[in-house]
């Protein structure tokens, strides 16, 4: 595909001399042209032209004017103006630099020297535009670094906050268990008590869920992160249940990935938990399929989806509620849960900047799509 022209500006009262410069520079620009000061300021509030050739008499608004008006508005600092004009004394080239002119030629002028003039000047324009959205481009990206340390950080404090309150509740629930067993041996066909000791592990699973997350925290440095090589260390994990190696239909698609700054361990729960969750919903089914995609679109894209029996309406508003599970509590044999894996995963990745979101019909699986902004590689300015 051909580039576009770059656009001169050419400004001048005399149609003579704008027809001369329009006919030495269409060949390798877009050549727009104004015959007076007010015109060409009219002009420039929808061009941004690389090049302005700039006469400085003319009625009205003279060169030096539109010049320095030029020069006040911030979205033509990497235009460059050329002054062409029959006023050559010292003083009056020296007021064209002062007030922003980049050059100064005197008529009559050499059409050639013109010509590679205005080429250097478009070529330089066009290097300061880029390295200008260049500069934007490396702002944009500290900033989302610093707010991702401060979010990891974040989590991190919280998560020994989290740790000291449930170290402060392990000694009553050893005494509820206690009491609850005195109970149970006294009456053992008491369902009440029974139901009070499930409850009670329940609890318990969950301090000890809460508490794995946080001594993560704790070892664990803020670090750039590769997505993929977390996905390929947690999949390995689950190589060791048999259930997982040979029953489950597995359809992996890593694509390359930047990189983010963050706590490799906070990631690495989210992705354990999703698996977790959709090898769980697939216990005792057939021709069950674990898809796991992963791609780079302006952000980091995880698509996670199972062939579950998926989750019905009524509870889709519920799985993000901390303790809601759609699993059983274990006693038909398939996976407990405890509640807290979603609603922790989507807050993780939250706190990250990002979002999880959960598509499900019943009897159609799940799919959980999870974005991640991240620190992008930069471009080469010149492609």
């Amino acid at each position: 595909m051909e580039n576009k022209k770059l656009s001169v500006l050419v400004i001048d009262d005399n149609l003579r001399n704008r027809n001369i410069l329009l006919k030495l520079l269409s060949g390798n620009f877009e050549v727009n042209v104004a015959e007076s000061g007010e015109k060409a300021l009219e002009q420039m509030e929808a061009l941004t032209p690389a090049v302005i050739l700039l006469d400085i008499m003319m009625p009205g608004i003279d060169g030096y004017e539109v010049c320095q008006r030029i020069r006040e508005n911030s979205k033509f600092d990497s235009t460059k103006i050329i002054i062409i004009s029959g006023k050559g004394m010292v003083d009056e080239r020296l007021k064209g630099y002062s007030i922003g002119a980049d050059d100064y030629m005197i008529k009559p002028f050499d059409h050639h020297e013109l010509q590679e003039k205005v080429a250097v000047y478009a070529k330089l324009h066009n290097t300061e535009a880029r390295l200008k959205a260049l500069n934007t481009h490396l702002e944009e990206q500290v900033e989302l670094r610093a707010q991702q340390l401060v979010q990891a950080e974040r989590m991190a404090t919280i998560g020994m906050n989290v740790a000291q309150i449930i170290h402060n509740l392990n000694n009553p629930l050893s005494m509820l268990v206690g009491y609850a067993r005195i109970l149970q041996r006294k009456d053992p066909n008491d369902k009440y008590v029974e139901k009070l000791i499930n409850a009670i592990d329940s609890l318990v699973n969950m301090t000890k869920t809460l508490l794995t997350f946080t001594k993560q925290d704790r070892r664990t440095e803020v670090q750039e992160i590769d997505l993929n090589t977390i996905i390929e260390k947690e999949l390995s994990f689950f190589e060791i249940d048999s259930r997982y190696k040979y029953d489950i239909k597995k359809q992996i698609s890593l694509k390359p990935l930047p990189k983010f700054i963050g706590v490799p361990t906070h990631i690495a729960q989210v992705i354990s938990n999703l698996i977790k969750n959709s090898l769980d919903a697939m216990e005792g089914r057939e021709h069950s399929t674990l898809t796991i995609s992963t791609e780079y679109n302006k952000r980091i894209n995880l698509i996670i989806s199972d062939t579950g029996p998926g989750i019905s309406k009524e509870n889709m508003d519920k799985i993000f509620d901390p303790f809601f599970s759609t699993k059983g509590d274990g006693s038909d044999g398939k996976p407990a849960g405890t509640g807290l894996g979603l609603p922790f995963s989507r807050n993780m990745i939250e706190a990250y900047g990002g979002q999880l979101t959960v598509e499900s019909q019943a009897g159609k699986g799940v799919t959980i799509k999870v974005f991640l902004p991240c620190n992008d590689e930069i471009l080469n300015s010149a492609a």
